[in-house]
């Protein structure tokens, strides 16, 4: 497990209190809107609702034993602050699902008109994702494999999730109806999008330039911790005419947070400039990365 936890304490603190809250937001999601009214939620979450329906168990426990071989993948192969923070949303998330379920009613939902349900309940879920995803943190399930596939093998965590996601919704329309499934999808593209507005208020990749005396330290962190290729521009200074390195690298929405922070905790002073891209294509890029 690679990496050194170098977060001081009063950010560690925001961190598990922003996956406390996130946490609790998607099970919230789950638990009133999706579930009692026979949708499915993404990734590991959507298969343990399924096997709760055919098999009756615990809704929290069979999350939190789905994702205890992806934990060990997560310890194996990510970094440790990752680990350590996805290890402490997959127990809340856990826990958050067994304490809704044990409050409410049996089978209680805040609404049982299917539309509104799933408006709702992407939005709820929405917000929860997006509280995480502007923290650098996950709810692990799936999110640990597209992490593990895009470190071993440069490939996005966007169409990993896609894929996986699609096979799920797809066995809960056998599960249940087609017509949940879709409902279903209704949701999801919700709960992806305001997560996506609330992290970056965009959902483009950002081409970011960064300038900084200490750009090769940054640089190597960005390669390290992130996994994106960067590029060295000279520039030349206006003001003193010294030359400079301008670092330049193509990220998603979602990896931007963690490249901020990255460069904010090396220099505080570094200037920083990011923009959207209106498109982007060649080496790495033959699909935009979500």
């Amino acid at each position: 497990m690679n990496g050194q936890f170098n977060f001081d304490k009063k950010e560690v603190v925001g961190k598990f209190l922003s996956i406390i809250i996130g946490d609790s937001l998607i099970a919230a999601s789950i638990v009133f809107f999706l579930k009692p009214n026979l949708m499915v939620s993404s990734g590991v979450n959507g298969i343990a609702i399924m096997i709760e329906y055919l098999f009756g168990l615990p809704l929290g426990l069979l999350i939190f034993l789905l994702n205890v071989p992806l934990m060990f993948l997560s310890i194996k192969f990510l970094d440790k602050e990752f680990s350590i923070f996805t290890v402490f949303s997959i127990f809340i998330s856990s826990v958050a699902v067994s304490l809704f379920e044990s409050l409410a009613p049996k089978g209680f939902a805040v609404t049982n008109e299917i539309m509104l349900a799933a408006i709702y309940g992407g939005i709820v879920k929405g917000l929860g994702v997006g509280i995480l995803f502007k923290n650098n943190a996950s709810s692990g399930g799936f999110d640990i494999l597209a992490a593990i596939f895009k470190k071993k093998y440069n490939i996005a965590i966007g169409e990993v999730l896609l894929l996986v996601n699609f096979f799920i919704i797809g066995a809960s329309a056998f599960i249940y109806t087609p017509d949940k499934a879709m409902y279903t999808l209704i949701s999801l593209a919700l709960s992806f999008k305001i997560g996506d507005v609330i992290q970056t208020k965009v959902g483009r990749q950002k081409q970011v330039f960064i300038i900084s005396e200490k750009n090769e330290k940054i640089a190597h962190l960005i390669q390290e911790k992130v996994a994106r290729g960067i590029t060295y521009l000279d520039g030349e200074g206006g003001y003193e005419n010294k030359d400079v390195k301008v670092i330049y690298l193509i990220c998603t929405s979602r990896e931007l947070i963690q490249v901020k922070k990255l460069v904010e905790r090396e220099d505080k002073k570094a200037f920083i400039a990011i923009s959207d891209t209106a498109e982007i294509s060649g080496r790495g890029f033959e699909k935009i990365a979500i």
